[in-house]
């Protein structure tokens, strides 16, 4: 007798962990968070005192620039922010800066935004030499969320923003 009730207890413990198995609690499509590609917008902010300031590139450290975080839906992916620089406001010709940045407030490096410069000046204009004066400079983020594999999931531009006066000097 003793023997039976065993082997029903056994029986019944395997039907439980089987039921359990194979059943599911709820649907997957609603209740986890999936990345929607939206291409939200952001907004670069001007810098302090930028339309009063001459940003000589060569004698500073860095520029600093904040940016509010785009939305994406109320989650809080991780986002690269790149620089993007400009000697014209329509964009038609730009580059963009090697160094991104993760965070929404950057100070970026003022020898490479220098160099950047200098260099989407001579690709535009050939051997001529940059001026001597300050001249405006157009900025703006692009910004992208980057998956585990490191591809880019979405991307979104900011807001273009002016410093009028930026003197950039060639160094050799």
């Amino acid at each position: 007798m003793n023997k039976k009730i065993f082997n029903i207890g056994r029986l019944f413990s395997i039907l439980a962990v089987m039921a359990l198995t194979l059943t599911a609690c709820e649907k997957d499509d609603k209740s986890n968070p999936t990345f929607k590609a939206t291409s939200p917008s952001f907004t670069l902010n001007v810098p302090a005192n930028a339309s009063n300031n001459t940003y000589d590139l060569v004698s500073a450290n860095g520029l600093e620039l904040t940016c509010t975080q785009p939305d994406y839906n109320g989650v809080p992916y991780v986002t690269q922010y790149h620089v993007q620089i400009a000697l014209s406001e329509d964009f038609s010709t730009f580059k963009e800066l090697e160094t991104s940045y993760t965070t929404a407030k950057m100070s970026v490096d003022a020898y490479e935004l220098n160099t950047g410069v200098i260099d989407l000046f001579h690709e535009i204009n050939g051997d001529i030499d940059y001026p001597a004066e300050p001249r405006p400079l157009y900025i703006r983020l692009r910004a992208n969320v980057v998956n585990m594999a490191n591809t880019v999931q979405d991307e979104a531009f900011s807001n273009i923003i002016t410093l009028p006066n930026v003197l950039a000097t060639f160094k050799a």
